[in-house]
């Protein structure tokens, strides 16, 4: 088109200048018949762009060579950049990387990489020379924009780092980060680090091949003992610990940069133990190999050790970190800042083979809390049998104190009202801590001790078999286990009143063990409190729990003591719900009697029917139950305990129907005439 048109620069008008466009697109060829058909070669856009700054790394040093012989001119951008710097920016746009599918980038700067002789000829005198409005040298902007900002933002897998080491080489070569270190007395990789660290706090990994190109710094710089204890290389070990880039951390660890020197608090050693750290078993061990053994077990403010902070369960590589650091000189019988000896945190955080390390190196198991629990103990507690075998296995039978008590809070279901709340309990053992978490593997562990009863008691009189049954998750497996060795099934608790351990099991919905307790025989049964725990597993509503009861419920109990009749099950559950008032519950035990033996069923004073009870204590809702069920009114009842309310006018024997006329509240009214 340029051939066969005539000059004139009226062809050549454009949005974006043509030349700037064949510049963009390496074409010397182009260039020159642009120019000598008109084009003007010191055109500058708005933001102070000309010709030189439109170069990308596809361009060879023939048209760098042929630019630079028009005196292209100014050097620098109104933004301070020189043609080194903006030979870069189209990796900067995001379409380069993404580019629309429809539209494919086929710029050749995706297919060549940058030529070392075309960049140092575009090394001028000029370019060497220049600063920006801030006084920024070629070293500082490049450092600062292109190595530590643009660069953090490309993604790995590209020609662009091919180009950008061919950068470095050729300003290596020119020596200029030597003179920006003659200049400024800072090490030439501190406008790097510094820029990266700005902005890698907030995004993205450093891409590794900027390791690789800090090397090449490193290497010609005359300003290492220098940089080595600044605040700049202790900050990026830190970083480059928490981003896993080990290259960056071999070279600054070879310079001496220390792993305890702090940036924000935290070391770089310190760094690579907490959760966010991805740093690998390699790197962690190169950061030991620099540590200092006395400086492993000092604490930061927050009372923090190392092995503490490996308790985070984010932590990547935990073990290996864990057996490293003791090793190296780490105590393993550090506190955590609550005063927990460090291998009980362990155990209590479910973390077996690092509290198995802990120990192989020894961890002193005896060790405890001030409430007394020991590293046995929480191993009890959580059902760490391998621990256990491990504490067996490093200590005597004779040398731990295997039947300690400590203090400790369960959460347990405490009392009729079934609320979950914490209940610290003094005095417990480790067969107390095994049932109550449903641990029958730990309890058959612990029944081996001599020292370990079976009935071994609380403070609160609480006893093994009373957390066993109280706990409904393990299938009752404790249950069976402590009645195999001699549990007491009726033990009953000082508090709250009433609650054995059959109780217990039926407020907690612990089925299994409620059958476990039923199965232990009649001749147990009256010591039981059976119709107690029959109301709470009807209470419950749930069916499964309240089926073992079920044929026992016409079984012949003995009465209460100060009584001397008998009655059923069933008799003695209608006299609770007539106690308490629990209609409902009332209702549905009254679909369980058999109709023949309706009016035969008797209160524990073996005497009143459970209408003359309701009638008696005004409980006329649950009269209307029994009545609508087929229970009679008219058989007749003699006077006991439970009528202590009724007034003594009353003759006996009486149905039901005279006792709740007398009640205080219904008082019989007599004429002048007598009555």
């Amino acid at each position: 088109m340029l051939e066969v048109c005539e000059p004139n620069a009226a062809y050549l008008q454009s949005p974006t200048p043509l030349l700037f466009l064949a510049v963009e697109w390496g074409s010397c060829e182009l260039v020159r018949k642009l120019v000598d058909f008109g084009a003007d070669p010191f055109e500058m856009g708005d933001d102070g762009r000309n010709a030189l700054h439109y170069l990308e790394v596809n361009a060879g040093e023939d048209l760098v060579e042929m630019l630079l012989n028009l005196h292209v001119a100014p050097v620098l951008t109104r933004d301070g950049q020189s043609p080194a710097e903006t030979i870069f920016t189209a990796f900067n746009d995001s379409l380069f990387w993404d580019p629309d599918p429809d539209r494919p980038n086929r710029r050749p700067v995706n297919h060549r990489p940058l030529d070392f002789g075309a960049f140092n000829r575009l090394l001028t005198v000029e370019v060497l020379g220049s600063r920006n409005s801030e006084g920024a040298g070629l070293w500082e902007r490049f450092a600062t924009g292109v190595l530590g900002t643009w660069a953090s933002k490309w993604p790995p897998g590209s020609n662009v780092w091919e180009s950008l080491q061919t950068a470095v080489d050729c300003l290596i070569e020119k020596v200029i980060p030597v003179r920006y270190e003659e200049e400024t007395g800072k090490c030439a990789l501190v406008p790097v680090l510094s820029a990266w660290m700005g902005y890698a706090t907030t995004h993205d990994k450093w891409p590794v091949r900027l390791g690789e190109m800090l090397c090449s710094i490193l290497r010609v710089s005359t300003k290492v003992e220098s940089f080595q204890q600044s605040p700049t290389a202790v900050q990026c070990l830190k970083l480059a610990v928490e981003q896993g880039h080990r290259d960056v951390v071999v070279m600054l660890l070879d310079l001496g940069v220390s792993v305890h020197a702090q940036h924000e608090s935290v070391s770089a050693l310190e760094s690579a133990c907490l959760p966010e750290s991805t740093c690998p078993p390699a790197m962690f061990d190169k950061l030991l190999e620099h540590a200092d053994p006395k400086k492993l077990n000092c604490v930061d403010g927050f009372r923090s050790h190392f092995l503490f902070r490996l308790l985070d369960d984010g932590v990547s590589h935990r073990t290996h970190k864990l057996s490293a650091l003791v090793d190296k000189g780490c105590d393993p019988n550090a506190l955590t800042p609550a005063g927990v000896p460090m291998v009980v945190a362990y155990i209590n955080n479910r973390e077996t083979n690092a509290a198995i390390i802990l120990l192989e190196k020894g961890a002193n198991p005896a060790l405890s809390l001030p409430s007394g629990l020991d590293a046995a103990l929480a191993a009890a507690s959580s059902g760490d049998l391998l621990v256990l075998e491990k504490i067996r296995s490093i200590s005597s039978t004779d040398s731990h104190p295997w039947g300690k008590c400590c203090t400790y809070d369960f959460s347990r279901v405490v009392g009729p009202k079934v609320v979950p709340e914490m209940a610290r309990q003094w005095g417990c053992n480790a067969l107390h801590l095994a049932a109550a978490h449903g641990h029958a593997d730990v309890l058959q562990f612990y029944l081996g001790f001599p020292d370990l009863d079976v009935e071994s008691q609380t403070a609160d009189g609480w006893r093994p078999l009373h957390f066993a049954a109280a706990c409904a998750a393990d299938g009752g497996s404790c249950v069976r286990l402590l009645l195999e060795h001699g549990a007491d099934p009726t033990a009953t608790l000082p508090f709250p009143m009433d609650q054995n351990p059959l109780n217990l099991a039926s407020i907690s919905g612990a089925t299994e063990a409620v059958r476990l307790l039923l199965d232990v025989g009649p001749g147990i049964f009256s010591r039981m409190n059976i119709p107690a725990a029959f109301v709470e597993a009807f209470r419950s509503g749930k069916s499964d729990l309240m089926e073992p009861f079920l044929p026992l419920m016409h079984e012949v109990i003995m009465a209460s003591a100060g009584n001397t009749g008998q009655t059923s099950v069933l008799g003695a559950v209608l006299e609770l719900c007539i106690q308490n008032g629990y209609e409902q519950l009332a209702a549905e035990a009254m679909t369980m009697v058999r109709p023949e033996i309706m009016n035969s069923i008797r209160m524990r004073c073996g005497r009143c029917s459970p209408l003359v009870l309701a009638a008696a204590q005004g409980r006329f809702t649950l009269g209307e139950i029994f009545l609508d069920h087929g229970m009679t009114a008219w058989n007749l009842v003699d006077r006991c305990s439970h009528l202590s309310v009724i007034s003594r006018r009353l003759r006996y024997p009486c149905p039901a129907l005279h006792i709740a006329l007398m009640r205080p509240s219904h008082p019989p009214k007599y004429g002048y005439g007598g009555g």
